[in-house]
């Protein structure tokens, strides 16, 4: 961070303690483009005192999505960083914020991170605090819903989505941690209406889908899982079958279910090769996926073939995946990396381009464009890619190791 972004958020706050926010708002855009997450939490300070709400959101979201530690600026933190040693001055004339009304998207963010980090009271106070201060929003009833269900409060996760839904019927969210609560407490029809509605409001959300497969797994039947699990990765080519588990091991797919049942058969072939492929088991999930009939096939048999070192096959079965599923990101994505491993850098970045467009902020996808990038020599960019694949996922130790390689 540089000398003149610290004097620019200085110089900001500065204006927005007086009284002029809008003053502010030109200095923070120019902070937040050289990729400064407190600017991004200042601006939102703006924005709220200038009665735009929405907007100010909207900020927080992409600062903590840019930027999981940037809550300092507000005396709020649940990462490795505490205040960075040029930020004290930032950090002393904003660190009050956090106790104003208008804070509440902020604390809201820090209250699921601190959940995340194993912080369970501290999480929920602030998911209380923020759904006290702003209580027309639902989506803070809705975060501390799915908070309280994986903390186990299960009466608290179904009123909290309720209540969601009272200020918004179509607020796909909710309805989908309704639909968890219900299968959880062993209701899984009611489930299974809840994830429906949920898929109908939000078509873009990938864990209505999803959840409709847990509750048809619950309810035993294996076409409606298979069914729903097919949405759920056409929204998001990052899911399989081992996310119907949630966090545990997922029920092995059993072919002999089904066999004899020709229109499903191919299908599940399908779906067992890609939970074999998620176990490791490479050339037992190629077998499957050779006689499986569906238009991800082909993507997953040439995952297996790459992991089975066999580079040139995975790129011929790829190609066949990019035309018969061209929106699914993860085919884009084992191609790039069939390619660079054959040595075919330029048509391996093209393929990356190809995933991120699908799917922006996918942490592999990035990591994957980051190596290509770094062997045509573009560093510049390589590292921006990287940085972005660690700000998505701090765990990811291939692109943290990586960065190092090319920094």
């Amino acid at each position: 961070m540089t000398a003149g972004l610290w004097a620019l958020g200085e110089r900001a706050s500065a204006l927005i303690a007086a009284g002029r926010p809008a003053a502010a708002l030109p200095l923070l855009s120019r902070c937040a483009a050289a990729g400064a997450g407190w600017a991004l939490l200042l601006r939102a300070r703006a924005k709220a005192a200038l009665g735009r709400p929405a907007l100010a959101e909207a900020d927080v979201t992409r600062a903590f999505d840019l930027d999981p530690d940037c809550g300092w600026i507000f005396g709020l933190s649940v990462g490795p960083l505490e205040v960075p040693g040029e930020g004290k001055r930032l950090f002393e004339t904003n660190r009050s914020f956090h106790d104003e009304k208008s804070c509440y998207a902020a604390r809201a963010f820090h209250g699921k991170l601190a959940i995340m980090a194993g912080l369970k009271d501290e999480g929920l106070a602030h998911l209380d605090w923020a759904a006290k201060a702003a209580p027309r929003r639902p989506y803070l009833f809705s975060w501390r819903g799915e908070a309280r269900r994986r903390l186990g409060d299960l009466a608290g996760a179904r009123a909290d989505a309720r209540r969601a839904l009272s200020l918004d019927p179509r607020y796909a969210v909710a309805w989908t941690t309704l639909a968890a609560v219900e299968r959880q407490s062993g209701r899984p029809a009611a489930a299974l209406e809840s994830a429906r509605r949920a898929a109908r409001c939000g078509p873009w959300y990938e864990n209505a889908p999803l959840e409709a497969a847990r509750a048809c797994l619950a309810l035993g039947d294996v076409r409606g899982v298979l069914t729903w699990l097919e949405r759920a990765a056409r929204r998001s080519s990052r899911l399989g079958w081992t996310n119907l588990g949630e966090g545990r091991a997922s029920p092995a797919p059993d072919p002999e279910t089904l066999l004899r049942d020709a229109p499903w058969r191919g299908t599940l072939l399908a779906w067992c090769g890609e939970f074999l492929l998620s176990r490791g088991e490479h050339a037992r999930a190629l077998d499957l996926l050779n006689a499986a009939s569906h238009p991800f096939a082909p993507a997953w048999r040439g995952e297996a073939r790459l992991a089975l070192g066999d580079a040139a096959g995975a790129e011929r079965d790829l190609r066949t995946a990019v035309a018969a599923a061209p929106r699914y990101a993860r085919a884009w994505a084992a191609l790039a990396r069939a390619r660079f491993e054959l040595g075919r850098l330029r048509p391996a970045l093209a393929a990356c381009d190809r995933a991120l467009a699908l799917e922006p902020d996918w942490a592999w996808a990035l990591y994957q464009r980051g190596r290509v990038l770094g062997a045509l020599g573009k560093k510049e960019a390589a590292l921006r890619d990287l940085d972005a694949c660690l700000a998505i996922d701090r765990r990811f130790e291939a692109a943290r190791l990586e960065r190092a390689r090319l920094a």
